[in-house]
């Protein structure tokens, strides 16, 4: 086996560890629901509305991949991590965490819609290309409105063209002013 496979495999084998590492306790087996998956951004319901999100500070380096916590014992669980705990009650909302990954220039921006026929709230990432070869990625949480029974949260994502001007409400993936 040649240096350049034996440092893949060694980077797999740290790769695994981490992961095991980073498994899910046993309170966080119950009550914390499934890791999201984005979505092609497929046409919205004409009935369609945008929702505000609050960004929650300081939960950065808090990564569930894409999360709802919609209830205490899901936020408890949660808080047995020690960089998981920004926010203290939900309050009658709904927490969202949300995986952005783009190079090292990309800038995105996260939306929230609702859509009374379809009962989802849609978490949409869009984003545009950088023109740079080297991957970033960024975690967000936001706080969004309550989510009612029997509705769900899809993820959805959409990039723009790479010769789209970047809108001014957009960000940097590497955290850098515009």
């Amino acid at each position: 086996m040649g240096a350049r496979a034996r440092r893949w495999v060694g980077a797999m084998a740290i790769g695994m560890m981490a992961i095991g590492m980073m498994g899910m306790s046993a309170a966080d087996a119950g009550a914390q629901p499934a890791r999201y998956d984005f979505d092609a951004d497929s046409a919205a319901p004409a009935d369609t509305v945008r929702v505000e999100a609050e960004r929650v500070a300081g939960m950065r380096e808090c990564w569930r991949g894409n999360v709802v916590i919609g209830d205490s014992a899901s936020l408890a669980a949660l808080h047995e991590r020690p960089r998981c705990r920004g926010v203290q009650s939900l309050d009658g909302r709904t927490l969202v965490g949300v995986s952005v990954m783009g190079d090292c220039f990309a800038r995105y921006r996260i939306d929230a819609f609702r859509s009374e026929t379809s009962r989802e709230l849609r978490v949409r990432v869009l984003r545009r290309y950088g023109g740079c070869r080297a991957g970033r990625s960024r975690y967000e949480w936001l706080l969004l409105p309550a989510l009612p029974p029997g509705w769900t949260v899809r993820f959805v994502e959409r990039r723009l063209p790479d010769d789209a001007e970047v809108p001014d409400d957009f960000r940097s993936i590497r955290d850098d002013p515009r």
